[in-house]
């Protein structure tokens, strides 16, 4: 550590006799830059993702895939976002969630891409992952979505374009989190898996009735 006494000793002798703490000299220009790495990231997965799922399953179709490692269960969302156009609403199941992720939806909602986002996660999220949770559940009350956490382990995706007739669902065995690891996902097209599984959300979220069709 450099003595104080040092310092101002250095400075006198460069000069700065009138007012040791003042000083004429300036530093030399430099720049440091930090790359964008989550954002090329999420570009990198996509185009995984698109190499392997070129075009999104046909109605009462579904596509059964697996990671290898090379993106996540996230992945998914923009990519059908960009199939669908615009989702009608968001339903995601996890155990957990990061922050990146949290603030990709938000992003995506704010853009329009997106209808309310309701969100069910394991109970470990919630306890043990406090300012993510806070951050996210700010979120989504902001932007008119739900949230509940409850004994879950499950993880799905729901998106829909009533419009056009499209209801995507995507099973898959990671979270929503950076996942270098093997997971097993598969996309289907069908109103009715749709359905199955979006009744649980609501159940679950309590304050969205079931569907009774």
């Amino acid at each position: 550590m450099t003595d104080v006494s040092d310092f101002l000793i250095e400075s006198i002798l460069a000069g700065d006799q009138a007012d040791p703490l003042e000083s004429a000299r300036i530093p030399e220009p430099r720049a440091f830059r930090i790359t964008a790495r989550h954002r090329f990231a999420r570009m990198e997965q996509r185009q995984r993702l698109r190499e392997i799922v070129p075009e999104p399953p046909a109605p009462g179709e579904s596509i059964h895939c697996t990671t290898g490692g090379k993106f996540e269960l996230f992945t998914w969302i923009p990519e059908a976002i960009e199939w669908l156009g615009t989702a009608d609403e968001l339903y995601i199941s996890t155990w957990t969630c990061s922050k990146p992720n949290a603030v990709e939806l938000f992003e995506l909602a704010d853009a329009g891409r997106i209808g309310p986002i309701h969100l069910v996660t394991g109970l470990y999220f919630k306890r043990r992952e406090g300012s993510i949770y806070r951050f996210l559940l700010d979120g989504l009350r902001k932007r008119g979505g739900t949230y509940r956490s409850f004994p879950n382990h499950s993880k799905v995706c729901l998106l829909s374009n009533a419009g056009k007739g499209d209801y995507l669902t995507v099973e898959g065995s990671g979270n929503l989190t950076a996942n270098p690891q093997h997971e097993n996902e598969t996309i289907i097209n069908s109103r009715e898996v749709w359905q199955f599984h979006a009744n649980w959300f609501r159940e679950m979220l309590a304050n969205i009735p079931p569907d009774k069709e």
